[in-house]
């Protein structure tokens, strides 16, 4: 099985946390970290700009890569949201089944099937929002 990890970037960190939360329910990623703000500086419609955003990285299958996009645009303030992938070439054994049993390729929502002992160290103890 292969691993992704989605980069996207918001606006606010609500729009960030709005993204990530309905990522999470939906089963299409198994974590998300958010980042920010930070400064930005890019290209639109001819003028340099510089403005203040929020990065959100996600861990997912690869094979949910085209969902976890759709699902993004859907959702996401910018007419052109920034969600892109990169492929994780190795990594923690734990994690990465971790990442698969949290995910799901199919639309059903079905309980989580990981233990405890399969999900990170910060999801065993104090929940770290």
């Amino acid at each position: 099985m292969k691993f992704i990890l989605v980069y996207i970037t918001a606006a606010t960190r609500a729009e960030a946390n709005r993204i990530s939360q309905v990522l999470l329910r939906e089963h299409l990623v198994a974590c998300v970290n958010m980042v920010g703000p930070m400064a930005s500086l890019y290209w639109w419609r001819g003028r340099l700009k510089k403005s203040r955003e929020v990065l959100v990285l996600a861990k997912t299958r690869a094979t949910l890569a085209q969902r976890v996009i759709q699902k993004v645009r859907a959702l996401h303030g910018y007419d052109v949201p920034c969600v892109v992938t990169l492929p994780l070439a190795q990594g923690n054994p734990q994690f990465l089944r971790w990442i698969a049993t949290e995910t799901r390729t199919n639309s059903s929502a079905v309980k989580s099937r990981a233990c405890s002992l399969n999900a990170p160290r910060s999801a065993r103890s104090a929940d770290p929002t």
